[in-house]
């Protein structure tokens, strides 16, 4: 599964002529992390419009 995900952005970044390198997959609590951390800066954002 993890060498399809990679692939997947690979192609994806290559559809829009951007390159993206996946040096490796985390597990689904730095996902979590991740997301709480991009939910919080945008919350941020938003509320300095």
């Amino acid at each position: 599964m993890g060498r399809q995900l990679q692939r997947f952005f690979e192609d994806h970044k290559g559809l829009e002529r951007k390159s993206v390198i996946v040096h490796e997959l985390l597990g689904p609590a730095e996902a979590r992390r991740a997301t709480m951390d991009a939910i919080r800066l945008y919350q941020k954002r938003s509320a300095m419009r």
